[in-house]
């Protein structure tokens, strides 16, 4: 098991570093001391992911030349211990928040701020654009731009047997989400069904299914407003919706792992109350 985390000190700078443990008790530190501050003690980690190849692979962000700007960044190790920083390329401003791969194939996605001309009012905004890289061997990335992605904050990206899913949700006061999958990691298509009053948190490969996890917003199901939900489909296109009962009210789901021929997702609840488990698939559904 490999965990990956970035702590800031009082003086404003970043420290990242990759445990691993053998049975999920006792962790410590692999990472050699200073691994991710080669450029500094700016590196901020957002994801990660094997290689693919028995390698780790660490994304997040640095700090860029301008103000308040974000650059991407990724880091590869064969071993856990010795990272080298990849080579990202020139990409526009944005960060790398979550990473995925499978064999050959190893694929991140970000967002970053873009200014647009609006055609309603022939100005120039600020909107998020969201971003996905590909590397075949983790040290060299290519970055396309996301079709139909303007406005979305992404939330997670998996790896599935069609190849890589990523889902993200609309900025903005209108809570929808959408998905967009890949057979091989560089290009791209958006799924023709989005997800209203969905927020996404998570995302895993079943089998031959993708399973979103996340919250379905909705008053008449809960007195906070949401309650914990998921999606599934069989080709990334065609979309089912399923929610889960909890007894608390304001419960959601935060994140879905595989375990066996099974589905654990947790969650947490958010008015205070104890956090639940709860666990789809197997024998006994």
């Amino acid at each position: 098991l490999y965990m990956v985390s970035t702590s800031s000190a009082a003086d404003g700078t970043e420290s990242t570093v990759v445990r691993s443990a053998s049975d999920g008790k006792t962790w410590e530190q692999i990472s050699a001391p200073g691994a991710f501050e080669k450029d500094g003690p700016r590196f901020f980690a957002q994801g990660i992911s094997d290689d693919g190849k028995g390698g780790l692979i660490v994304v997040g962000g640095l700090p860029g030349g301008e103000a308040e700007s974000i650059v991407p960044a990724a880091w590869h190790s064969t071993d856990g211990r010795t990272w080298a920083r990849a080579q990202v390329g020139t990409p526009a401003l944005a960060r790398m928040s979550a990473v995925a791969a499978r064999p050959g194939a190893i694929v991140a996605i970000g967002d970053g701020r873009v200014v647009v001309n609006s055609a309603a009012t022939g100005a120039d905004q600020s909107v998020n654009q969201m971003y996905a890289w590909f590397s075949s061997d983790g040290n060299a990335w290519s970055q396309v731009t996301l079709p139909e992605s303007s406005g979305f904050i992404p939330s997670a990206v998996t790896s599935w047997s069609g190849g890589f899913a990523a889902i993200a949700q609309l900025d903005g006061i209108t809570l929808s989400s959408s998905v967009w999958t890949s057979a091989d990691g560089r290009t791209w298509q958006k799924s023709p069904q989005d997800f209203a009053r969905f927020t996404p948190t998570a995302m895993a490969g079943f089998g031959g299914r993708l399973v979103a996890v996340g919250n379905h917003q909705d008053p008449q199901s809960s007195a906070a407003g949401f309650v914990p939900a998921s999606w599934s489909s069989t080709d990334g296109r065609t979309w089912v919706e399923s929610r889960a009962s909890v007894r608390q009210v304001a419960t959601g789901f935060g994140d879905v792992a595989v375990v066996g021929d099974t589905l654990v997702a947790i969650g947490a609840n958010y008015m205070g109350q104890a956090a639940v488990t709860l666990q789809v698939g197997g024998p006994t559904p």
